[in-house]
């Protein structure tokens, strides 16, 4: 039973909510025992409102969820779960999230509930909206990222919000565009529960890489900015990055089109062995332009 209920509530996409530390990271303070443990305690709370609302997706989408050849195994679409045991576990995650996030602050608490309502508003009426629910997916991933400053008064960098702003529109793309393969394979013609057509599938794609591309170009031009210099002795070299960034997304789509991302792509990116190199290169490439001197 406790096997099923983790499979309900997703926690494997709970990983997701790691972003909350990339401000830390950003901010050259992963050192800090005080700023770690409040990211962490950041952690709990979205990844339990997370899974509040993933259950609320669930109830909502139980009929599609029962027609759709992947989604059909979830718990509750499946018969495993009761309707009455999933409203009790969307309660319960709620009430606990804002528990969890009051110990952070209102304003964490308030950035909790916005994203709590915004979910409600893309559950009801944003998700059959073509492109806007995809302004959403990414406005998911922004939030906990701003509530990654928020614990620690972390300054807000323009620079990291552009780059994962541009970079979480295309992952979000990528989500539809691998729905629609999925889709196609099975002989089905439209998303169920969405406005996706089969043949928007190029379109999804151009906009998708389009956006992964100019996530790099904003990498780029922080190499070249004054808030580089702050946290860098040779930044120049953080252009190296830049390179790694267009593997990783030229790769990444090029596998969606070949129908071979079946799940979430950010859960995708995350079991896939390359990313852990790719982060390793990340790491080597920072320590080099923050240590090197010339």
């Amino acid at each position: 039973m406790i096997k099923i209920l983790l499979k309900q509530i997703r926690i494997i996409q709970w990983s997701k909510n790691l972003i909350l530390f990339f401000p830390v990271l950003a901010n050259h303070q992963i050192f800090e025992f005080s700023v770690i443990k409040n990211s962490f305690v950041g952690f709990i709370a979205f990844s339990l409102i997370a899974s509040s609302v993933y259950m609320l997706n669930d109830i909502i989408d139980l009929e599609h969820d029962r027609s759709h050849p992947r989604k059909k195994h979830r718990p509750l679409a499946s018969g495993l779960i009761s309707i009455k045991s999933g409203y009790l576990i969307l309660a319960t995650c709620f009430l606990s999230s804002v528990v969890v996030a009051s110990f952070l602050g209102i304003a964490f608490l308030i950035i909790i509930c916005i994203y709590f309502i915004l979910n409600i508003l893309y559950s009801f009426f944003v998700k059959k909206v073509i492109i806007l629910d995809i302004i959403f997916i990414m406005s998911f991933y922004t939030l906990r990222l701003i509530a990654g400053h928020i614990p620690d008064s972390i300054p807000f960098s323009s620079w990291l919000i552009s780059f994962f702003i541009f970079l979480f529109f295309s992952l979000g793309l990528l989500k539809r565009y691998s729905d629609l393969i999925i889709l196609n394979t099975n002989s089905i013609n439209s998303s169920s529960g969405r406005d996706y057509l089969i043949e928007d599938g190029n379109i999804l794609m151009s906009l998708g890489i389009s956006s992964g591309l100019i996530s790099t170009l904003v990498l780029i031009l922080y190499t070249g900015s004054d808030a580089v210099l702050k946290f860098y002795s040779e930044p120049i070299f953080l252009v190296s990055i830049a390179p790694v960034m267009l593997y990783w997304n030229s790769r990444i789509w090029m596998l969606a089109k070949r129908g071979e991302i079946k799940v979430d792509p950010v859960l995708y990116v995350i079991k896939d062995y390359n990313t852990y190199i790719i982060i390793l290169i990340f790491l080597i490439i920072i320590l080099i332009s923050k240590h090197l001197v010339i």
